[in-house]
């Protein structure tokens, strides 16, 4: 998956960098925090599924850009 692939398919502007990323992905967790309170397991197992392969997305980005060095 290329960056651009990435930015289009979770919806990210500009450059997202690991730093950027991170923040994302901890920003998700402390949401789930909270939401843990009102989601259904469904709901719970759907957010934390996205978040898994948003991470995994990005190790692919992360892999196709060092193989390209």
């Amino acid at each position: 998956m290329t960056i651009e692939q990435f930015k289009e398919k979770h919806n990210e502007w500009g450059y997202p960098d690991t730093n950027n990323v991170l923040m994302r992905i901890a920003s998700n967790l402390s949401d789930l925090h909270i939401e843990k309170t009102f989601f259904t397991d469904e709901e719970m197992d759907n957010k934390l599924n996205a978040l898994k392969k948003y991470i995994f997305d990005y190790q692919e980005v992360l892999r196709k850009e060092k193989e390209n060095v």
